[in-house]
């Protein structure tokens, strides 16, 4: 009659230990909600103070905030480098009626390098904050936290405007290390003229991000590491699996910017290596010592859902904290999300992550695949559930208004460009041909939405199928997790049977 009770306690102890995990966000805020919405308008109104050579009328008004940029007429090139001095200025007045001529809310020198390829005529800069004298500073830009470095983002790949700004919003709900972003439209002065350039994201530099979520407190090690094949920049690490080229894309430390404890970063990523991509059992099992094991979970059903065939290879960045433990930044240059790949790498009725570095061995975790297909459930319930994300286009497509149709302006010749690749040959259920290429807006919306729901049609399904791979590991009783649950077990049990001989 004693061992009733005493099981119960057990019960209750557990359901307490259980209740104090951190708890998943819940937090729905998406920037574009708070924001002053878009004037009513015809299309012809909308693009009609942006003239043939696109320079704005003096009657050009827009709901998005206005960012300036004046390069005192050289114009920015990758093959520039750094250029100093260029004058930004950014207008806000918050009340969806932002005019060129009107006094700016932030005004500074910046150092402005532009990125990517040279493709991308519509540019894609990072700059930074300065002083008259070339010192950096930091400023609150449209509102995010304060900061020096800066994105200020183009694509003339994403023909949505918006593929980024959709992977960075869902990204927001599972990490705080997300870079916050806000739409603008952007110009160019050219004497005393103003000529448009399009739609942007301005975003936070990737080491801001990551210090709001407390991985650059200062204490221990504390650093960012970058995998992308293409990458330059930074540090380059030349650890175990890149010698023995075991892992696709070289790593690179953004973070610190100086050499400063190189040496001990890449001791720290070879030993991570060594574990995740070892054969033995008792090895293999001690990943969940040096890895955020919830972020990968995260970083994987977030990429394979919104289907980022790059994820994991490029543009791939990484947190390790004072703590020690490898921690997945979750996003970074999506707008080849959504079918917006080329075609003989897209397939909606494939998953691929499971192939990048690290992930291709943690796969063969039975453990590690129990808990993805318990987050991945999850999330299907609340933000990746197909209402949710069919909204949230929805909502941002009605956000951008005007703005989009002026960017389309700008830009039309250079989108159809971009709309030459092959068809990807995928019949749907009707036997009709899914086509790559669009040529409205709303045929990109479309398309977007349609493989959002066909591809997770198939996601669930495939993730399960992993568990059936030859070769399986299973670390569920290798963690201290379950070392502590059965020590506890096997002492309420004892105790409960000492108790029970006296009654």
């Amino acid at each position: 009659m004693v061992q009733l009770p005493l099981f119960s306690l057990a019960v209750i102890f557990l359901l307490l230990i259980n209740s104090c995990r951190e708890p998943y966000s819940e937090t729905r805020y998406y920037p574009h909600l708070d924001s002053p919405k878009p004037l009513p308008g015809s299309e012809k109104e909308a693009a009609s103070f942006i003239r043939g050579d696109f320079i704005a009328e003096p009657g050009f008004s827009s709901h998005l905030p206005l960012v300036v940029l004046d390069t005192k007429g050289v114009e920015l090139t990758r093959s520039l480098g750094i250029l100093e001095r260029v004058e930004l200025s950014v207008i806000d007045r918050g009340l969806g009626n932002n005019k060129l001529s009107d006094d700016p809310v932030y005004s500074s020198f910046i150092r402005i390098s532009a990125k990517g390829g040279a493709e991308n005529r519509k540019g894609f800069f990072t700059f930074t904050l300065t002083d008259n004298a070339g010192i950096e500073k930091a400023m609150p830009l449209l509102g995010m936290d304060s900061g020096s470095d800066w994105v200020l983002a183009g694509s003339l790949r994403d023909r949505s405007l918006m593929r980024n700004y959709l992977a960075y919003c869902l990204a927001a709900e599972l990490s705080p290390e997300t870079p916050n972003l806000r739409f603008c439209e952007v110009f160019f002065k050219e004497g005393e003229n103003y000529k448009y350039q399009g739609v942007f994201l301005l975003n936070e530099e990737v080491r801001q991000a990551a210090g709001r979520g407390k991985f650059l407190s200062g204490k221990g090690i504390n650093y960012i590491i970058l995998r992308d094949s293409k990458n330059n920049d930074g540090h380059p690490l030349n650890t175990w699996g890149y010698r023995q080229g075991i892992v696709d894309g070289r790593l690179s430390v953004v973070y610190p910017k100086d050499n400063q404890g190189s040496r001990s970063i890449e001791a720290a990523i070879e030993k991570a290596e060594k574990i995740i991509y070892s054969e033995e059992h008792k090895v293999f099992t001690k990943y969940s010592d040096i890895i955020d094991i919830k972020s990968f979970i995260d970083y994987y059903v977030l990429s394979e859902f919104l289907q980022n065939y790059n994820a994991g290879l490029d543009s791939t960045y990484m947190y390790v904290n004072s703590r020690g433990k490898i921690k997945m930044a979750l996003v970074w240059d999506n707008d080849c999300i959504l079918g917006n790949n080329y075609s003989e790498s897209f397939d909606p009725l494939e998953i691929t992550v499971q192939n990048a570095p690290f992930y291709e061995q943690l796969t063969r975790d039975v453990n590690f695949l129990n808990q993805l297909k318990r987050r991945y459930s999850e999330l299907r319930r609340t933000i990746l559930a197909e209402n949710e994300v069919i909204r949230l286009i929805d909502e941002t497509a009605s956000y951008l208004g005007p703005a989009q149709i002026r960017d389309w302006k700008r830009w039309a010749n250079e989108y159809a460009l971009e709309r030459s690749y092959p068809l990807f040959n995928l019949p749907d259920s009707e036997g009709v041909i899914i086509r790559k290429n669009t040529e409205t807006f709303d045929q990109e919306l479309i398309k977007m939405k349609y493989l959002t729901v066909l591809h997770a049609t198939i996601l669930g399904d495939s993730i399960h199928r992993m568990s059936w791979k030859l070769n399986l590991f299973d670390s569920s009783y290798n963690t201290r997790a379950s070392t502590f649950l059965l020590v506890l077990f096997c002492l309420l049990y004892v105790a409960a049977v000492r108790i029970g001989r006296y009654h």
